[in-house]
C-alpha cells in the first residue's frame, strides 16, 4: 500500500506544469494546503484546550483528585446497574408467560449481562472513547453558583406570575367581551 502511495508521489512530481490540464491540479493542491491549515489549526487549538483543562484541573484540586478516568468508570458502572435492572425486569416478565420465574436465576443472568455488557462497551475503543470525550466536555462546564441558582429561580416564579396573571386578565376581558357579544 505504500508502495504505492510512492509511485502515485513520484508520478504527481514528473507531471509536465506546462500542460494546460495541469493548472487544474494547482489549484487542487491549493486546496490541500488550505484544508492542510485547517486540520493544522484545529489540532493546535484542542491542543490549547487541553492544555488550558490540564491548568484548570491543577488549579482545582477536587478535578484532579477524581480524574476523568474514575467519572468513566463511574459511568459504565452505572450502566451495569441500569442495565441489570432493565434485563432482571425483561427476564421476569418473558419468563412468566412460561412458568413462575426464579429469582435467583433472573438476578443472576441479569447481573452477568449487566457486567459483561458493561465491560464489552468498557473495552470498545469509540464507546470508550465517546465516554472519555463527554466526561471532558462535562469538566469543562461552568455550574452556577448557589446565588446564581436563586436569583435565576426566582426571575423564573416572577415571569411565570406575570404570565398567570396577563394571561387570566386577558381570558376575564375576552370573556366579557364574548358574551356581550352574544348576550349571554
Amino acid at each position: 500500500m505504500a508502495d504505492e502511495d510512492d509511485k502515485d508521489l513520484e508520478r504527481d512530481g514528473d507531471e509536465d506544469t506546462s500542460d494546460p490540464s495541469a493548472a487544474g491540479d494547482s489549484d487542487d493542491a491549493g486546496a490541500d494546503d488550505d484544508v492542510a491549515r485547517r486540520e493544522a489549526a484545529a489540532i493546535e487549538r484542542e491542543e490549547r484546550e487541553l492544555a488550558e483543562a490540564a491548568a484548570e484541573n491543577e488549579a482545582n484540586p477536587v478535578t484532579s483528585l477524581l480524574g476523568i478516568e474514575r467519572w468513566v468508570q463511574f459511568a459504565f458502572i452505572a450502566a451495569a446497574v441500569i442495565t441489570f435492572y432493565l434485563s432482571d425486569r425483561l427476564i421476569t416478565f418473558a419468563w412468566g408467560f412460561f412458568a413462575e420465574p426464579d429469582p435467583t436465576i433472573v438476578s443472576g443472568a441479569a447481573a452477568l449481562i449487566g457486567i459483561v455488557g458493561s465491560f464489552l462497551l468498557y473495552r470498545h475503543p469509540r464507546v470508550n472513547e465517546l465516554a472519555h470525550e463527554v466526561v471532558g466536555e462535562l469538566s469543562k462546564v461552568t455550574w452556577p453558583t448557589r446565588d446564581e441558582t436563586y436569583y435565576s429561580t426566582v426571575v423564573v416564579i416572577v415571569t411565570s406570575i406575570i404570565a398567570a396573571v396577563y394571561t387570566g386578565v386577558f381570558d376575564a376581558l375576552w370573556s366579557a367581551f364574548t358574551d356581550l357579544i352574544y348576550n349571554v
